[in-house]
């Protein structure tokens, strides 16, 4: 038997799995091996200390000291949940925004960047989210205007010839925004 051999059979002797004859060969290579001898002994003295040893308690109050833990991380857990419905809340309020810009602009008869000029003075009262993005939807209409004139026609007849639909989506919105509200209510009564 070499001392490979006896390192696994080494494991097979602590869990009590060699049978006679493993046993036998384990037990003389052990003689006759000054290294695997010093090795088992080491690893018979770790085992016994362990087998030994007092079982720790935790703390009377590790129970509560846990818990406590899991309701701090279920909070911020409701915390990143509220600051992502506020964010789809935000990009709701945005896309209601342009819808109406766009709708208007094509009944009125006006172009885009006046009405949008129009929708940007009544939103100065709104947050100042609102009024970036409208800024920066004034820039980056202003570049692309000849390019998109065409399918800025083809968008208000669209919504022209689907007045009542565009009615309905924005019923939509608004029972979006009114569930919304209750979410939140509800999220800071508990």
């Amino acid at each position: 038997m070499n001392c490979e051999q006896s390192q696994e059979l080494m494991m097979k002797y602590f869990d009590g799995n060699l049978n006679d004859i493993e046993s036998r060969q384990f037990k003389q290579h052990l003689v006759v091996c000054g290294k695997c001898n010093e090795d088992f002994k080491k690893l018979d003295s770790i085992l016994n200390s362990l087998e030994n040893a007092a079982i720790a308690e935790p703390p009377q109050d590790f129970e509560a000291n846990v818990m406590e833990k899991v309701r701090a991380f279920e909070m911020e857990e409701k915390k990143k949940t509220g600051n992502m419905l506020m964010l789809l809340y935000n990009l709701t309020a945005v896309i209601s925004v342009a819808l109406m810009v766009a709708f208007f602009a094509g009944t009125r008869g006006i172009t885009l960047p006046e009405s949008l000029k129009l929708a940007d003075i009544y939103a100065r009262s709104l947050a100042g989210t609102i009024s970036a993005v409208l800024s920066a939807l004034t820039a980056v209409l202003s570049l692309v205007t000849e390019v998109a004139g065409t399918l800025f026609q083809v968008g208000f007849s669209i919504i022209i010839d689907y007045y009542y639909v565009f009615l309905t989506l924005m019923a939509i919105l608004v029972a979006i925004q009114k569930m919304f509200f209750v979410l939140v209510e509800q999220d800071r009564g508990r």
